[in-house]
Parts: C-alpha cells; sequence; structure tokens
C-alpha cells in the first residue's frame, strides 16, 4: 500500500504548501508550529483528554497539513537519532486511542512521591509512553543538523 501521507514523486509529507523539498518543509513546520504555540499559550488550554489533544495538533499543524489532529490511518517506524537510528515500538493505528486514553489515565492516577528522582523518573516514563504513542505523525521529519547561530535561542522566551 502506498503511503497516502506522502507525495507520490518524493518521500515528503503532502502539505497544503505543496513543499516537496523535506529539509524546507522542516524549517516552515518548525516555524509556524512555533507561531501557533505561542498562540495557544497565549490562548490557554487545559483538555487533554485524547479529543482536547487532537484539537492541539489540530491548532499546531493544521496551516499545513490536512490530516492535522486526526490520527494516523497507517502503522509507522521512525528512526530516532537519540536512538542510534532505531525506532521506538508506536502503537498500532487501530489502537492509538484506546492507548492514549490508557497513558492518560495513568498519568492521572500517579500519586505524588516526595523524593525527586523519583518523581523524575515517574514524569520520564510517562512522557515516554506518550511519545511512543505518537497519535499524528505519519512518518520521520528529519531534524536539523545546524547547532543555532551563536546567541540564538531556541526557547519561546
Amino acid at each position: 500500500m502506498a503511503d497516502p501521507y506522502l507525495y507520490s514523486d518524493v518521500p515528503v509529507l503532502r502539505n497544503k504548501l505543496e513543499i516537496k523539498n523535506e529539509k524546507t518543509l522542516d524549517l516552515v513546520e518548525a516555524e509556524q508550529s512555533r507561531a501557533n504555540m505561542m498562540l495557544l499559550y497565549d490562548k490557554g488550554f487545559d483538555d487533554f483528554s485524547p479529543a482536547g489533544l487532537c484539537a492541539i495538533h489540530k491548532y499546531l499543524f493544521g496551516d499545513i497539513y490536512d490530516w492535522a489532529g486526526t490520527y494516523r490511518i497507517i502503522n509507522i517506524q521512525k528512526a530516532e537519532r537519540l536512538l542510534a537510528g532505531r525506532s521506538v515500538w508506536y502503537s498500532n493505528d487501530d489502537d492509538i486511542e484506546r492507548d492514549l486514553e490508557r497513558i492518560l489515565l495513568d498519568a492521572v492516577c500517579i500519586e505524588p512521591i516526595e523524593q525527586t528522582d523519583a518523581i523524575i523518573q515517574v514524569e520520564d516514563n510517562v512522557k515516554y509512553q506518550k511519545y511512543q504513542h505518537e497519535p499524528y505523525t505519519p512518518i520521520p521529519h528529519t531534524e536539523l543538523d545546524a547547532d543555532p547561530e551563536p546567541g540564538m535561542s531556541l526557547s519561546m522566551e
């Protein structure tokens, strides 16, 4: 089956801007989603249900992708630079909503722990699980290899 998220002539995500160069699309996506994130922070959000997370995803990426805010419809593997090019195990496309609900329920049910190291471990574990169930991105997005220019901040402050 052909990947419905990719252009047929180049391995780049179909997008509203019809950009077919992956590095250019990555830059545009990064800048647009960063701007939308700042607007979202100003607007505020508090719905972390599966539907709420879909709405956040649509807000962040809806200017670029028609499928933003919807669950992916194919199974994926993504080479992760931090894992030496290996992929984490992602939820099957048919299981995303169920897995996401379970992860969110687990996150809500975590009781506070006094030790700082234990809290970090619990938070890291939950973040890892959420990342593992990445419901939206259908294929890898190339990370920029270049370091930011000297004095340039990547923070949103």
